[in-house]
């Protein structure tokens, strides 16, 4: 089997003036065009939803995926809620074909 590298950020928004303490540290991001779906359920039914977002919308979509990364905006504190009742909404940041 080949061995998959995969990063996972935890972030917050906080304001344009913030200065992190060591080890934290600030990313921005611009205005950016996401496509958006929003998830109730499993973690299963969230790789589901990210299995058809990338393999089925996307491939007819007319969009790629941008140079940035997937988000998660979980609707909820992730450790107060039920893991058979996930909610989030996953964002995908993408560009048009045409616009490459």
């Amino acid at each position: 089997m080949d061995s998959v590298n995969c990063r996972y950020d935890i972030a917050v928004e906080v304001a344009d003036d913030s200065r992190p303490v060591e080890p934290f540290g600030v990313m921005s991001f611009g205005p950016t065009l996401v496509a958006e779906i929003d998830v109730i359920g499993t973690a299963e039914v969230e790789q589901q939803a990210l299995d058809w977002l990338f393999g089925t919308w996307l491939r007819s979509s007319g969009y790629i995926p941008a140079d940035l990364p997937t988000f998660e905006a979980w609707h909820g504190h992730p450790s107060e809620t039920p893991p058979r009742k996930l909610e989030l909404t996953i964002q995908l940041p993408v560009t048009r074909i045409s616009d490459k």
